[in-house]
């Protein structure tokens, strides 16, 4: 997968804004000391050997319609201003469009860029991960059965997916997430599987 414009890093991108004001303000620390600060872990103002109040003062004034009630760190609020966002996997900043949509992080955005993720995915346990995940949820995964999950995800043939044999969400038969449950199918059989079982035409037969 590839990567969608240019590739920068956090210095780039706060360099790039805190050189485009006008005026510095403080006369405490330069703007080279600010972009250290910013750009290193930790807290700014303590690193810059002052109060947080004086720090928050000065984020008014460079960061306009900066938001108070979330008082989002300054590089993250600088890489929003320029479309980008950081990849925690790769250390790299990226235009936004390289991350999935995600409604469980404030900026609506995956914490990791898509092609992190495709190559997380490439090794099985992204999705033997996923999956039980969702078994979870369906109260389908159990403390025995377990070992080999991943392995088996880590060995899916490519152009096959993993699935399973009796659904954990069928129609009328709900299966678990256990190693002897798992089988390979092609995509398309897979996709014309869905949550059908074999043995449920014969509760329609039953029931009809």
């Amino acid at each position: 997968m590839d990567i969608i414009g240019e590739i920068k890093t956090k210095r780039q991108l706060a360099e790039q804004y805190i050189f485009s004001l006008e005026k510095w303000y403080p006369v405490k620390y330069t703007r080279e000391q600010y972009i250290d600060a910013i750009c290193s872990p930790g807290k700014v103002h303590e690193l810059l050997g002052v109060d947080a109040k004086t720090v928050n003062r000065l984020h008014k004034v460079i960061f306009e319609g900066r938001n108070e009630k979330n008082k989002p760190q300054p590089i993250t609020q600088i890489l929003a201003y320029y479309g980008y966002k950081y990849c925690y996997k790769c250390d790299r900043c990226l235009l936004d469009i390289n991350f999935q949509n995600s409604s469980y992080r404030k900026d609506g955005k995956a914490g990791e860029c898509k092609q992190c993720r495709a190559e997380y995915l490439k090794t099985g346990i992204g999705n033997a991960q996923k999956a039980r995940r969702k078994a979870r949820k369906l109260q389908a995964s159990v403390s025995w059965g377990q070992e080999g999950i991943t392995e088996f995800y880590k060995k899916c043939p490519e152009g096959f997916q993993v699935d399973h044999i009796i659904p954990l969400q069928g129609k009328f038969v709900c299966g678990l997430h256990v190693l002897d449950n798992l089988q390979y199918l092609s995509t398309l059989e897979n996709q014309k599987k869905n949550n059908y079982h074999e043995s449920e035409k014969y509760w329609v037969v039953s029931i009809g």
